[in-house]
């Protein structure tokens, strides 16, 4: 219902205040640090105290899980696009449930990272209902970007909040398949995706196809659910995306297969170092990866030369 909607989206915003500090903190110094604190404007005199160091992960009974069932990999984008049609409308409430808000800080680093120039051509693929493409659009209004698709549901969803929230300026509008696009070679300055690339049914014809339509001094940033770092953690969080995950989707969505095969999904993604690989291989000169929350999440940069 609305009313439960809201109540996690108040609790989401709370926690959020909380949950930034804490990042900051966690995140010490760095590359992805550095991002994190221009994205956020937070002031030097902070950066420089969170600097000094950072928490390690917390000690907690350890839990076993597996993965429930796999999904059969020729069917996957038939199946795909059900998932997404079916949770197009609960999809942004959601993603503010199930992360308390922190898919929004994610992108906002991602795209720090991508140093977008102006009057720039980007491809955002797997827009969803258009985080990215709006932090792109109102960064950087004199940029191009391309908001693209596959389910055409999530995708008329993103039209019409870039219209509701004054995004929809220098932002085009197109459904496609991610692994056969539709562009010349060396057309974009920039590509992103964003939790989208453990959804293709080939990743490596995806990867080649984004590596194709680069310019040649382009850059394609990855942001992905990945592999924890602490095993113990790994654990939890497993746990956490088999029991507490599908019944979110049952309460919030009316739907709890689903968001069972976003959990399914995410555990069936190739880990940091072997994305890395892929990427290589797809022809990207060099690629570099950056986890977040001991790599729960993990931001992949590659140049194509």
């Amino acid at each position: 219902s609305t009313g439960t909607f809201s109540f996690f989206i108040i609790i989401s915003r709370l926690l959020g205040y909380l949950r930034d500090v804490l990042i900051a903190i966690y995140l010490g110094s760095g590359p992805i640090a550095d991002a994190f604190f221009v994205a956020f404007r937070i002031p030097n005199t902070f950066r420089r105290l969170f600097a000094e160091g950072s928490f390690n992960a917390a000690f907690i009974p350890s839990y076993s899980s597996e993965l429930s069932k796999s999904t059969n990999k020729e069917d996957k984008q038939k199946h795909v696009r059900g998932v997404f049609s079916s949770v197009a409308e609960s999809y942004d409430v959601m993603n503010d449930a199930m992360s308390m808000g922190m898919h929004r800080l994610w992108k906002k680093i991602m795209v720090e990272l991508a140093e977008i120039s102006e009057n720039g051509k980007v491809l955002d693929i797997a827009s969803g209902t258009g985080d990215i493409a709006k932090l792109i659009s109102q960064d950087h209004p004199t940029c191009e970007v391309f908001m693209t698709d596959i389910n055409m549901e999530m995708l008329s969803e993103g039209r019409d909040r870039s219209i509701n929230e004054s995004f929809a300026k220098n932002t085009h509008f197109c459904q496609l398949n991610g692994e056969a696009l539709p562009f010349e070679d060396n057309t974009f300055d920039i590509i992103t995706i964003g939790f989208g690339l453990r959804n293709f049914t080939n990743k490596s014809n995806g990867l080649k196809e984004m590596q194709r339509c680069l310019k040649d001094d382009g850059k394609l940033l990855v942001l992905e659910f990945s592999k924890p770092e602490n095993k113990t953690f790994s654990k939890i969080y497993d746990w956490y995306s088999f029991n507490i995950l599908p019944k979110l989707g049952s309460i919030l969505a009316k739907d709890r297969d689903s968001y069972q095969y976003l959990a399914e999904s995410i555990r069936m993604h190739p880990d940091q170092e072997e994305l890395k690989g892929l990427i290589l291989n797809s022809g990207f000169l060099s690629c570099k990866f950056y986890n977040l929350l001991n790599g729960i999440v993990a931001i992949h940069v590659a140049d194509k030369k």
